[in-house]
């Protein structure tokens, strides 16, 4: 669990404060909203690659079977090399 900085503690004269920073976990989201307005999330504590989201992809395509357009940035994961190619689907 993060913990939010230490702005203030109390130290006993001559002797140096220190704190261990302690590093939380990251969760990364991913989701879908199709025109209906139902949404189809993803959450990971770990990193999304450029594979988890092709798979994710796969996914949506399969729960909708109508056309889809899909709406990216340059992300890494967007445009990684190693994911597979989707083509017509």
């Amino acid at each position: 669990m993060p913990q939010p900085p230490n702005r203030s503690a109390w130290t006993k004269q001559g002797e140096t404060h220190c704190v261990t920073a302690k590093r939380g976990q990251r969760l990364n989201l991913i989701g879908a909203m199709f025109s209906s307005g139902k949404l189809m999330l993803a959450k990971l504590w770990r990193s999304v690659t450029g594979l988890f989201f092709f798979f994710f992809l796969m996914a949506v395509i399969k729960t909708i079977r109508k056309p889809l357009v899909v709406i990216l940035d340059n992300a890494s994961i967007h445009t990684s090399k190693n994911s597979l190619p989707i083509g017509n689907c």
